[in-house]
């Protein structure tokens, strides 16, 4: 890897970002790669600091500024802000725009996802350079982005799909092995470079864990606090469009669309009904 990460650093130097993505099926050591890339990168490269592992809009915005030019920030499970079918959705504009907005401090931001084609079209073709398949534990390629003004698909996927495909005519899915599937990307005009790489040492696996299971407990505790808020803002949403909930009638209630709190508007709509059948008992 010392050809590719001496290039990235290089890179960086010279007024330009670097968007890394690496992929691969679970288990096949993403993370692990990842956080070896940070390491020969990186001389200040800390596990705790510079990685969001349960990323979310705010964790990837405040630790991507806290550190310093030129240094190595890695988002694990980045399906969780990048995947393309949630596109639309304000924190992927968040980030994209984020990055749109400082790239001027030259870092580079690596980010381990499943399949590439998950990512949103506008993110790959625009933001990605480098693109590193990792097909099996220890060993895989990089591939760079071509520069081209015109592609829908820089990337080419479907060329890339049709190569595989040429693959799985010739054999069973199941006797495909790993060294096939490189060959076949490395006749690509992306391939860079074929490289393997080795498993984290224990304290730093011990520190990896340490530091999912610590930043995973944070994210369930905030998302069961935002549920415990949520129908606050609710009821504060109504008033402030001076809809008083007491007032509501069934269908109403049954048209909001952004409904916090299923057990909120269950006794919302128990009271609705309560309050119109002593109505018509009246009338």
């Amino acid at each position: 890897m010392t050809k590719f990460t001496e290039n990235i650093m290089k890179r960086v130097r010279n007024d330009w970002d670097a968007m890394i993505v690496i992929t691969g099926d679970h288990g096949v050591g993403k993370s692990t790669l990842m956080q070896q890339f940070g390491f020969e990168m990186d001389a200040k490269f800390d596990q705790k600091v510079n990685i969001s592992y349960i990323p979310t809009v705010e964790s990837i915005i405040q630790k991507f500024n806290a550190l310093d030019k030129y240094q190595v920030f890695g988002i694990d499970e980045a399906m969780e802000v990048m995947y393309k079918n949630d596109f639309m959705k304000g924190f992927q504009k968040a980030i994209i725009k984020m990055y749109a907005r400082e790239r001027k401090q030259n870092k580079i931001t690596i980010m381990c996802i499943p399949s590439f084609a998950d990512l949103s079209k506008t993110f790959r073709n625009s933001r990605v350079k480098y693109w590193i398949y990792v097909a099996e534990r220890g060993h895989g390629v990089i591939l760079c982005r071509p520069m081209t003004p015109y592609s829908e698909d820089a990337w080419n996927l479907k060329l890339l799909n049709k190569q595989f495909e040429g693959i799985i005519s010739k054999k069973r899915v199941q006797n495909i092995t790993a060294e096939e599937v490189i060959k076949s990307l490395k006749t690509t005009p992306y391939f860079i470079e074929e490289f393997w790489f080795t498993d984290l040492s224990d304290d730093k696996k011990e520190i990896y864990h340490q530091c999912v299971t610590e930043e995973r407990d944070m994210f369930y505790k905030s998302n069961e606090q935002e549920k415990q808020r949520k129908p606050h803002i609710f009821i504060q949403n109504l008033i402030a469009y001076e809809k008083d909930v007491r007032n509501l009638s069934y269908t109403e209630i049954a048209d909001i669309g952004q409904v916090y709190s299923i057990k909120q508007v269950s006794n919302f709509h128990k009271a609705a009904m309560e309050r119109e059948e002593k109505e018509q008992e009246i009338i």
